[in-house]
């Protein structure tokens, strides 16, 4: 537990000094397509970092599709709400903490429906509501594919790739 509460701690605090360079804000205009890259800028920049650090490690690994690229940095914009406003970093934590010692409380309150716990929700629910909010934008159907592959746990190269660098970053 004492490793895994350290990879966390070290992961809330790179979310903390999250940066996207310049050079590579350049280089998400170039991969996504403007109603994508609007998503992504919603997104908080502790996600954004996290997206193109997955997107980053695939292409490391080889991966030169662009569409595996674009679902990697939109994998998580369903954490957003229905507005667009990000979720509070300040939730990562109890998420994190529910999840590993107490999962059932985090289910309850993720089926709750109240308005109080409306974050655990979105999360709970987020890979299906990235699918949602990429087919609004018009994301094409090979991205979609992918996102929806990751949403279901359902097996797909592409998916399988980003989930992998996903549990990585």
């Amino acid at each position: 537990m004492v490793g895994a509460a350290g990879y966390r701690l070290r992961q809330f605090g790179a979310a903390l000094v999250a940066r996207v360079h310049p050079a590579e804000r350049r280089w998400l205009a170039s991969v996504l397509r403007p109603a994508e890259l609007q998503v992504f800028e919603q997104m908080p920049r502790y996600d954004q970092r996290h997206a193109l650090d997955v997107c980053l490690a695939l292409r490391r690994a080889g991966h030169d599709d662009r569409d595996v690229w674009c679902a990697a940095l939109l994998h998580d914009c369903g954490k957003c709400d229905d507005r667009g406003r990000p979720m509070p970093l300040a939730w990562y934590g109890v998420f994190v903490i529910l999840q590993a010692c107490w999962p059932a409380a985090y289910h309850a309150a993720a089926r709750s429906g109240r308005p109080r716990w409306r974050w655990f929700g979105i999360h709970a629910a987020h890979e299906r509501r990235a699918v949602v909010l990429a087919q609004r934008i018009g994301t094409r159907p090979a991205v979609l594919a992918i996102l929806a592959a990751i949403a279901d746990g359902t097996p797909h190269p592409a998916a399988d790739a980003v989930r992998h660098a996903d549990a990585r970053h």
